[in-house]
C-alpha cells in the first residue's frame, strides 16, 4: 500500500494495521516466512522535516512455526515497536554516497512511501535470533 506523502496532514496519520488488509497480510507473511495467524497495530506517519518520513510502529503479529531446536510445532509471537525513517531516494550519483547518519535511514520515491516494506521490515527487525517453544524445560536441544 503506497501512500503519498502529500496527503499526510501536519498532525500526521495513522494507518491501522491487521488481517483484514491484503496489502499487511502480504508484508507479515513476506517477513514471518509463512501467513500470520494474528496481526495488528498502527503505523503513525510523520514528516517532521520537508521530505523525511517518520514512521512510529507498534505492532502485533503471531504464526504457527516449526521450532529451532526440536523442530516440533510453535507459535511465533512478534511485538514491533519501533520507530523508522525514511528520506527521498537521491536522483542522481553525486547525491548518493551516503553518511553515517543516513545508515539508519529508509529511501522512498515518487512522494509516496510504500506501507508493505516498512510493515515487512518492522516486522523482520523484530523476530528472534532463533525461534523456539515456550516450553523450554519439554523441548530437547
Amino acid at each position: 500500500m503506497r501512500v503519498g506523502l502529500d496527503s499526510i496532514p501536519a498532525a500526521g496519520r495513522v494507518v491501522d494495521v491487521g488481517l483484514e488488509l491484503k496489502w499487511a497480510v502480504d508484508a507479515a507473511t513476506a517477513s514471518l516466512d509463512t501467513v500470520p495467524t494474528s496481526l495488528s497495530g498502527k503505523l503513525n506517519i510523520e514528516l517532521p522535516i520537508k521530505a523525511r518520513v517518520r514512521v512510529n510502529i507498534d505492532v502485533h503479529a503471531s504464526a504457527e512455526v516449526v521450532c529451532d531446536r526440536c523442530a516440533e510445532p510453535a507459535t511465533l509471537s512478534v511485538h514491533a515497536a519501533l520507530q523508522l525513517n525514511y528520506k527521498p531516494l537521491p536522483d542522481d550519483e553525486a547525491d548518493s554516497e551516503l553518511e553515517s547518519e543516513d545508515l539508519d535511514v529508509g529511501w522512498y520515491t515518487d512522494r509516496s512511501l510504500d506501507l508493505s516494506d516498512v510493515l515487512a521490515e518492522a516486522l523482520t527487525l523484530a523476530i528472534p535470533r532463533r525461534i523456539t517453544c515456550e516450553d523450554v524445560g519439554a523441548c530437547g536441544d
